[in-house]
Order: structure tokens, then sequence, then C-alpha cells
């Protein structure tokens, strides 16, 4: 079975995601857990807090 290769992901495609879901949903609907989902990521929230700790 062949894997996919994701796009990495950058602020530009974060930031797009999120304003699509604004756009959508509102600004309520706005989180990471949602943003992450947009994007077809899990954990994202996680990756963050570990490049801002230095992992």
């Amino acid at each position: 079975m062949a894997s996919k290769k994701r796009e990495p992901l950058s602020r530009q495609r974060i930031l797009q995601a999120a304003l699509d879901v604004l756009d959508r949903e509102g600004l309520e609907a706005i989180s990471m857990r949602r943003v992450g989902e947009e994007l077809g990521v899990e954990a994202m929230l996680r990756g963050i807090e570990a490049r801002r700790a230095g992992r």
C-alpha cells in the first residue's frame, strides 16, 4: 500500500485553514483541534508545544 505524502504544515496553511473555518462556522468554532481537523492532522497542539520547549 503506497502512502500519500502530506504537504508540510506552514504558518500560511494553518492561517488559511483557520480562516476557512471562521468563514464557514464562525469565530466560536476556531480551536487548535478544529483547525487540525481542517488540515487533516492530529495532535497539532502537541507539536507546537514541543517546538516551544525546544524538543
